[in-house]
């Protein structure tokens, strides 16, 4: 995964894992916890929501590019 910062000209580089997820928050939203149980569950809660659902894309919406 490759994120870039149009004000920053700073570009950042990720390696995503099969079985893995990456989350991307845009301010003023930001993840204020997590909580991860035994069987792979995990819960995040985000903070500073304004446009609940918004942007969400599920994977299988996404159409493959390679």
């Amino acid at each position: 995964m490759t994120v870039f910062d149009p004000a920053t000209g700073e570009t950042a580089h990720a390696d995503v894992q099969p079985g893995s997820y990456a989350l991307i928050c845009h301010e003023p939203c930001h993840r204020v916890g997590i909580d991860a149980s035994a069987d792979g569950t995990h819960v995040i809660t985000i903070a500073g929501v304004r446009r609940p659902m918004a942007g969400l894309i599920a994977a299988a919406d996404l159409e493959r590019t390679t």
